[in-house]
């Protein structure tokens, strides 16, 4: 027999001897959607976790998780998670995982904060992308045994008066009603905001973030020093927007009083109407005022 059949029968004995198996049973939580609809978060149980991955379609959930938390009404994200965010009476934080293990995710919360962190495991994080969902994949970083993290996010609190996003996230709220919302955006993030009433708003915009909102209240304040891509519609009293950043910053305004300065790169589109405005384009970029004020 040739040495190399004896090698290979040898490496095959060893590798089948060496291969395991593990339990995992996943409990059925329900809970609801950011919307309020009710969603399934129950997963079959599988013998064995990594065939379970393997089995798993596209937007199916292989491991779900509910987390203890005391009340907050501040959230600090700085992890890998696609978070979808309803104003209820009850406090809750669910986690559906699509990818990848739930160990790396720490949830806890701290003087009314809810902190969203990845644990370390000791698994560096080789790449990510953003899109409809973030996606990151940790492991080694030559790839060899890299798996994709992909999870999902359900919380439910009475009300949010800061959102922080330093991670790979999206986040999703609508019809939120609060009375002052502080937003900080230094990630790779999205964050859509449908139908929210606020009196005072304040969006400190940079890294590689996107923002869609839809506000009406008193008065917003924007400042936008990223590179990624906003889109506000505001109905109230004041609309304060400085952008320094690159990209394009679109607002369509029903308001009393407009004050917008572009001095950066980006182009700003402005739309609606505004009783008094104040307008300083001072940057390489251009102020686009054609939709504004045609009556």
């Amino acid at each position: 027999m040739k040495q190399t059949t004896i090698i290979a029968m040898l490496a095959s004995l060893l590798f089948s001897g060496v291969a395991t198996a593990c339990q995992h049973n996943v409990a059925t939580i329900p809970a609801q959607d950011y919307a309020g609809n009710a969603f399934n978060t129950s997963a079959a149980p599988s013998p064995d976790t990594k065939d379970r991955k393997k089995q798993a379609g596209k937007d199916e959930v292989i491991d779900t998780r509910e987390y203890q938390v005391k009340d907050f009404d501040h959230i600090d994200c700085g992890t890998i998670a696609n978070i979808y965010f309803t104003q209820g009476n009850e406090t809750r934080v669910v986690a559906k995982l699509h990818h990848g293990n739930l160990d790396l995710l720490e949830v806890s919360t701290h003087n009314g904060c809810l902190k969203l962190r990845t644990a370390d495991l000791g698994l560096p994080t080789k790449r990510f992308s953003i899109g409809k969902r973030n996606r990151a994949y940790v492991g080694d970083l030559d790839g060899k045994h890299s798996e994709q993290q992909e999870v999902d996010l359900y919380i439910t609190a009475p009300s949010l008066r800061k959102l922080e996003m330093s991670g790979v996230c999206t986040f999703s709220a609508e019809h939120l009603n609060v009375p002052k919302l502080d937003i900080v955006m230094a990630g790779v993030n999205q964050v859509k905001l449908s139908d929210v009433t606020c009196n005072e708003t304040n969006m400190m915009i940079s890294g590689v973030s996107s923002m869609d909102a839809t506000i009406t209240g008193d008065q917003i304040h924007l400042v936008n020093t990223g590179s990624g891509n906003t889109t506000i519609h505001f109905k109230g009293a004041k609309a304060e927007i400085a952008n320094s950043g690159v990209g394009v910053l679109a607002a369509k305004v029903d308001c009393k009083t407009l004050r917008a300065v572009n001095s950066g790169v980006a182009q700003m589109i402005l739309k609606g109407t505004a009783d008094d405005t104040d307008i300083d384009n001072s940057g390489m970029g251009r102020i686009n005022t054609k939709g504004l004020n045609n009556y």
